[in-house]
């Protein structure tokens, strides 16, 4: 027969067994966790610049369509239609070419910073070293794509509204010159 003490010592034992194995299990399940949002990070990242290059190629094939429309139509419209319509394009172009530029310094910024963690000689020769500056610059990352999803939601709707304006200016000229004789 087992003694009481020796019975608690057991179950205790069996306890803490228990609790390691929920434990390492939770470790494996948070870093299977990790790698997947790692992945879908990765993933959506990829599709952000697939979009950005489609939609940068259509919006400069719109612009494109637009001023030869313009050039080929000015004489037909009256001076102010060709001045608004004008300033209204060039405002949505504008904004446009100022978000590519400050895209670009994003960009060459955060690579520049990159690079510094990667070269950091403390880095370099401590793997714990380079994954916490690794983490950090990712943290600051994530915070400067909150600030550059709200530069871009702006430039977004400038862009567009001033290019739907100018084109709205423009087929309104068209249908009344086409209705007036």
């Amino acid at each position: 027969m087992v003694e009481p003490e020796t019975r608690h010592a057991i179950s205790s034992l069996q306890q803490q067994i228990g609790k390691l194995a929920q434990a390492e299990q939770r470790r494996q399940l948070d870093e299977q966790v990790q790698k997947m949002q790692e992945v879908e990070i990765r993933t959506i990242s990829t599709l952000f610049d697939k979009a950005a290059t489609y939609t940068n190629v259509f919006v400069i094939g719109g612009y494109a369509a637009f001023w030869g429309l313009w050039t080929a139509t000015k004489q037909y419209l009256m001076p102010f239609q060709v001045i608004l319509s004008a300033l209204l394009m060039l405002a949505s172009v504008a904004t446009f070419v100022f978000f590519e530029v400050y895209k670009q310094h994003c960009t060459s910024m955060a690579n520049i910073k990159r690079l510094r963690v990667l070269r950091t000689p403390e880095n370099q020769s401590s793997p714990e070293k380079y994954l916490q500056a690794l983490k950090e610059f990712q943290s600051d990352g994530e915070r400067t794509n909150v600030q550059f999803v709200r530069v871009w939601a702006v430039t977004f709707y400038i862009t567009v509204g001033a290019a739907l304006a100018a084109v709205a200016v423009l087929g309104t000229a068209f249908v009344y010159r086409l209705t007036s004789g």
